[in-house]
């Protein structure tokens, strides 16, 4: 199964994943962002959006 959770910047995405996913704890349970805001692209895309 894949679950997406999409929306605006700051609207609680990661909140809601986290959650999921404490919820299926009992179930092997992957998670991912994307863009990944640790790489050096992805630090010019957060300093764009900030």
């Amino acid at each position: 199964m894949i679950i997406v959770i999409e929306g605006i910047d700051k609207s609680g995405k990661t909140t809601q994943t986290n959650m999921l996913k404490d919820r299926l704890k009992q179930y092997k349970v992957a998670t991912f962002s994307f863009p990944d805001y640790n790489t050096n692209i992805g630090k010019e895309i957060r300093a764009f959006l900030d």
